[in-house]
């Protein structure tokens, strides 16, 4: 009368069913979490690549303006070089005569006054 033993084989078959199941259901929530995680990177490369893209686009205008600026700046100095010229040549051709008429006491000194006395 031995004692009945348990059947190993199907014991074996038992575990190994449970296993295989264990891992397909870990492989499909791996599946799903790198699914949902590739999602979710797609979602931020296409927000950063907009953003990258919407920055060198400003960086550019940006540039562009400071370069119209930059020539608009040089032209206003030029004319203020030209400017000061003419005054300068105003001055030296007027200024003297008006020097004679002060002397003569037919202009008031102070409407001799430079610019910077006009105000």
């Amino acid at each position: 009368e031995a004692a009945q033993q348990p059947d190993l084989s199907a014991m074996m078959a038992e575990i190994r069913e449970r296993y295989e199941g264990v891992a397909a259901k870990n492989r499909k929530d791996l599946d799903n979490w790198f699914q949902a995680k590739s999602e979710e990177l797609q979602k931020e490369t296409a927000v950063s690549t907009e953003t990258l893209q919407t920055s060198r686009s400003e960086i550019s205008d940006v540039k562009r303006t400071l370069q119209n600026l930059e020539i608009e700046l040089q032209s206003q100095l030029s004319m203020k070089v030209s400017l000061d010229a003419t005054l300068a040549e105003t001055q030296s051709r007027y200024f003297p005569a008006a020097g004679r008429l002060i002397s003569a006491n037919r202009i008031p000194a102070a409407a001799m006054a430079g610019p910077e006395l006009w105000d």
